[in-house]
């Protein structure tokens, strides 16, 4: 959803982040979220991003790859941190702070809202709309191609059963895109076997007893939950797939389907994922 806004200058907040305007983001394209930041930094000429989420200069919660992401300056999602820096346009996330909005309708500025992206259709969709509004829609084009060269390489009909869990026994279900990448690439998702919804928790005593063939675990070294001396002992293997391919869609879904393909092939050849 592309959501123009404007009315009169808003004094008050431009005063307040005049001392941190920076002239060589000005006029350019700032995006406050890291689903999005993945996609500009994949489409965009370098001259054209203003600025990119904190989240991306990250390592526990990029989608993009850091070293491409920090050579951008970073941003929160303060309206006074985006008017100082007075962008041509904002990609943001589908869930965007109403008091950033009515801050911003001072302004005569572009906002693009991306929601999550549940299937990879929705994924397509999400490309095409900020290629167009960034005016790269060849390198959108491009992009979706790649995505589906990927996947079909990727592509398996073995089923094998499997559950992605997260810190906080976090679980992606149906009708999530990781669900239907797993569907794809050679697994079944087996969330709904616990009798879990779109996104649920499950315990470490419940999956431990009914395990499926294999856990992909997404979180990082510091969780204790995923990383529990009892999953050393269960009857099932278990993988590591980085939360950083959870969340979002786009380029990360290249990397996705193939750290799901070498996970399945590594099970299939008996090997240690």
């Amino acid at each position: 959803m592309i959501r123009k806004i404007s009315s009169l200058f808003c004094c008050a907040l431009l005063i307040a982040g005049c001392s941190t305007i920076d002239d060589d983001a000005q006029g350019k394209i700032v995006s406050i979220n890291p689903c999005t930041d993945a996609i500009l930094l994949e489409l965009a000429d370098a001259e054209q991003i203003g600025a990119i989420s904190h989240y991306s200069h990250d390592k526990n919660a990029s989608s993009a790859d850091l070293e491409i992401a920090r050579k951008f300056p970073s941003i929160g999602q303060s309206a006074e941190e985006i008017i100082a820096l007075k962008p041509s346009l904002v990609l943001a996330g589908g869930h965007l702070s109403p008091s950033t909005l009515q801050a911003l309708e001072s302004l005569d500025i572009t906002v693009l809202q991306s929601p999550v992206a549940n299937s990879i259709a929705q994924s397509h969709e999400q490309i095409r709309a900020i290629a167009k509004a960034i005016g790269q829609k060849a390198r959108g084009d491009a992009l979706i191609q790649k995505i589906d060269e990927r996947l079909d390489a990727a592509h398996s009909d073995a089923a094998i059963p499997a559950i992605i869990w997260q810190g906080g026994g976090l679980v992606p279900g149906k009708d999530t895109l990781v669900d239907e990448l797993l569907m794809r690439t050679g697994f079944q998702n087996n969330a709904g076997d616990y009798g879990l919804s779109q996104w649920d928790v499950i315990g470490l005593e419940r999956l431990s007893a009914h395990p499926p063939s294999i856990i992909l675990r997404g979180g990082n070294e510091t969780e204790r939950l995923l990383n529990h001396p009892i999953l050393e002992d269960i009857e099932t293997k278990v993988a590591d797939f980085p939360q950083s391919l959870i969340w979002c869609a786009g380029p990360t879904i290249v990397k996705a389907a193939d750290r799901l393909s070498a996970i399945r092939q590594e099970f299939q050849n008996g090997k240690a994922p």
